[in-house]
């Protein structure tokens, strides 16, 4: 290839469009059951925005991909995943997305009787949320009373 032949340059907002292409497509596979495919689209949507810059479209690709390791029983993962998508999401100015992140992980959390993790994550995203978005605080509120309900059954059951 000579020089007056080189290949066109990707730009940044190309990359945004790409992001948002794979992220599509990620949500199509997973609703269709092809989790491994919907896995390959949301990792490659986190390197195209880590690439240009698209802060708020990465923590969504991680926040997915949390989503699609914990369909995998893949815990770990999952959560690495959604701490990720919090830390990113948190330098990108984007509480809300943070938030989905830190509801995500408490659910399982919770699910797995993991009383004192679920209560941290609910409890930090009702930090993160400030004065905004009154419905996710409305949904942390609802699910730290589950969470205290739970709690409450279990202490029952033992006591009897």
């Amino acid at each position: 290839m000579t020089a007056k032949q080189k290949s066109p340059q990707k730009s940044p907002l190309d990359g945004v469009l790409r992001t948002a292409e794979l992220l599509l497509a990620a949500r199509q596979h997973e609703r269709a059951g092809r989790v491994r495919e919907a896995m390959d689209c949301c990792m490659a949507a986190v390197a195209e925005a880590a690439w240009c810059g698209a802060w708020a479209a990465q923590a969504v690709g991680l926040r997915r991909l949390g989503a699609l390791h914990h369909h995998r029983n893949e815990l770990a993962a999952a959560r690495e995943s959604w701490r990720t998508s919090v830390e990113v999401a948190m330098r990108a100015g984007e509480s809300a997305i943070a938030v989905e992140a830190l509801i995500s992980l408490g659910n399982v959390e919770l699910a797995l009787g993991n009383f004192a993790m679920a209560r941290d994550a609910y409890r930090e995203g009702l930090a993160a949320l400030g004065d905004d978005h009154q419905a996710l605080r409305a949904r942390i509120e609802r699910a730290l009373a589950g969470l205290a309900e739970t709690e409450a059954k279990r202490e029952a059951t033992r006591a009897a």
